[in-house]
């Protein structure tokens, strides 16, 4: 039978805040960020990727993988779209 237990607010915080969990969300967002550029590379893209970390208002830590082709990760009328990031996101 499994056990139940409950965290605090502050001992979840301080889960979340750890440098473990930090550099997990970084190098998840790193192999993100290598394989869109790989594949950005492969379609003759000329978007630059890159990735932030920061911390939410609440103290939630955050890692993510950004690129200026905004509009060819969607796609518009006129910019078909490329999915680069979902992609990427997808793969690794």
């Amino acid at each position: 039978m499994a056990a139940r237990f409950r965290l605090s607010r502050r001992t979840w915080q301080r889960v979340v805040q750890s440098p473990q969990v930090r550099a997990a969300l970084a190098a998840k967002a790193a192999r993100i960020a290598t394989r869109a550029r790989q594949m950005n590379a492969a379609e003759d893209g000329d978007a630059d990727i890159s990735t932030e970390a920061g911390t939410r208002p609440q103290g939630r830590p955050y890692s993510r993988v950004v690129s200026t082709d905004a509009e060819g990760e969607f796609g518009t009328q006129a910019v078909p779209r490329r999915r680069l990031l979902g992609r990427a996101a997808r793969s690794v």
